[in-house]
C-alpha cells in the first residue's frame, strides 16, 4: 500500500513539472543544477515524489523496511521518467512516435546554459554532455528519494508498541547541571550506558546537549547527551564522551513535562 501512495505522489510531481514546462519555455525544472554537477532541483523533486511512502508508514505506525527503501528509489526515478512521458503525451502527433524515440530525441536536442554570479557564460549543445547531465539528474532523483524514508528511519521504532519514536532536542545546560540531572534520572531508571567521564579541562564553558528519543505510547526511550565545548572556531561536539541513558515513563515525564500542555505526558498505553 505504501508503494501505491508513493507512485501517486511521484505521478503528481511528474505531472506538475510537465505542466510547468509547457506553461513556460519547455524547460523541465529538474534540469536546474548548481556548480554544473549538483542537481539541486532533482534532489528536491525526488524527495517530494517519494514522500508518500514514509507518510503512509508513519500514519499507519509501520516500521521502515528494505521494500520501502527500494520503493522510494523507484518512485523517484518514476517521477523523472513520468515528467518526460507527460510531455510526450501532450504532443498532438505522439501516436506516430514511440516514447523511447521521443525521450532519446528530447535529451539529444537539449542545451545547457552556464551562469556565474548572474552572468551568462555560454551555452553547450552536445548530445554526449546531455546524457551525462541526464545521468546526474537521475542520480539526484535517487538521492532525493531516500531522504524522506531516511528521516523516518532515523526516528527509531518501538517494537513493543508498534509506534514510531519521537525525538526532542532539549535545551542546552551547563555540564554541572547535567551531572545533577543524570543522578536524578539514574535513580528513576538505573540502566546507564557506561561511558568515560567527561573532564572539563580548560573548557570552562562546556555545555550538555541532550536529545530525547522516546515512544509516545509506552513512554520509554533513551536520552543521548553530547558535551559541547567552545573553541576558537565556535561550538564543537565532543562525541567521544557521549552518554546514553535508558529512561522510563517517570524520567520522560520529568524531561518533557514543561513542553507539553498540562505539564505532563498523556497516560501510557495499556
Amino acid at each position: 500500500m505504501e508503494i501505491l501512495l508513493g507512485i501517486v505522489t511521484a505521478t503528481a510531481v511528474a505531472y506538475a513539472e510537465s505542466r510547468l514546462a509547457l506553461a513556460t519555455d519547455g524547460q523541465l525544472l529538474h534540469t536546474f543544477t548548481c556548480f554544473v554537477v549538483l542537481p539541486v532541483a532533482a534532489i528536491i523533486l525526488g524527495a517530494i515524489a517519494a514522500s508518500g511512502i514514509p507518510v503512509f508508514l508513519y500514519a499507519s505506525s509501520r516500521p521502515t523496511s528494505c521494500r520501502a527503501w527500494i520503493g522510494s528509489i523507484f518512485c523517484g526515478l518514476f517521477a523523472l521518467i513520468g515528467a518526460y512521458y507527460f510531455l510526450y503525451a501532450s504532443l498532438p502527433q505522439h501516436s506516430s512516435l514511440s516514447f523511447l524515440s521521443f525521450l532519446i530525441g528530447f535529451v539529444n536536442s537539449g542545451e545547457s546554459t552556464f551562469y556565474f554570479r548572474g552572468h551568462q557564460l555560454g551555452t553547450l549543445a552536445s548530445p554526449a554532455w546531455n546524457w551525462i547531465k541526464f545521468l546526474i539528474v537521475a542520480a539526484g532523483y535517487g538521492v532525493g528519494s531516500i531522504i524522506p524514508i531516511n528521516i523516518l528511519a532515523s526516528r527509531g521504532y518501538c517494537e513493543r508498541c508498534s509506534k514510531h519514536r519521537r525525538k526532542y532536542g532539549l535545551a542546552h545546560m551547563s555540564w554541572g547541571l547535567w551531572v545533577e540531572t543524570r543522578d536524578k534520572l539514574c535513580s528513576m531508571t538505573p540502566q546507564l550506558t557506561t561511558m568515560p567521564s567527561f573532564s572539563l579541562g580548560p573548557y570552562v564553558d562546556a555545555r550538555a546537549k541532550p536529545t530525547l528519543d522516546y515512544c509516545p505510547s509506552c513512554r520509554t526511550g533513551s536520552l543521548e547527551v553530547v558535551p559541547v565545548v567552545m573553541t576558537s572556531k565556535g561550538d564543537k561536539d565532543v562525541d567521544a564522551y557521549k552518554e546514553t541513558i535508558e529512561v522510563g515513563p517517570e524520567a520522560v515525564s520529568m524531561l518533557l513535562g514543561p513542553l507539553l500542555p498540562g505539564g505532563t505526558l498523556p497516560p501510557s498505553a495499556a
